[in-house]
């Protein structure tokens, strides 16, 4: 299995604190990564019919850290999400199996890793927002997440 830091919980902590509150406004004005790539799409890039994606907002530890997701999951193995945010992506020097990757927005790094059940973790900067795609499954590309990662820069206001 890859190892993957997001960095955030599921957001159903709603415990009313000003910080929360202004965290989980952040997440909501994000795009969300559902609409920004289509079903066909990621259909289309794993070769498969993956289950449609779930779309959720994510807020960290004290409502610092904002985000939304997308996860898709199919029949087999592979499992895809993708998680845009604004404040946490793994760094190049956490992630051990990770590389400076070119040709995807304006910085990216990510690797594939034969750990556990195989896959991959992209993770790019685009503006002020950065995309962190998780893949899973042994037969993932790094083109793979690069394609998904070009869908959803094309798809940001």
């Amino acid at each position: 299995m890859v190892a993957s830091a997001c960095g955030g919980s599921d957001g159903s902590d709603t415990s009313g604190s000003e910080s929360s509150d202004t965290a989980t406004a952040a997440a909501a004005d994000l795009p969300d990564p559902c609409i920004l790539i289509s079903q066909e799409d990621v259909d289309a890039i794993f070769g498969k019919v993956v289950e449609p994606g779930e779309s959720r907002e994510t807020t960290g530890s004290g409502g610092t850290a904002s985000g939304r997701s997308c996860g898709w999951g199919s029949i087999s193995t592979l499992s895809t999400s993708i998680f845009v945010s604004t404040s946490y992506l793994v760094p190049l020097d956490v992630c051990d199996w990770c590389e400076p990757v070119s040709g995807y927005g304006d910085e990216a790094w990510g690797g594939i890793t034969d750990l556990g059940s195989g896959g991959g973790q992209l993770m790019v900067i685009e503006g002020d927002l950065g995309v962190q795609i998780d893949a899973f499954g042994p037969d993932v590309t790094l083109e793979q997440l690069g394609d998904l990662a070009d869908d959803l820069i094309a798809g940001l206001p």
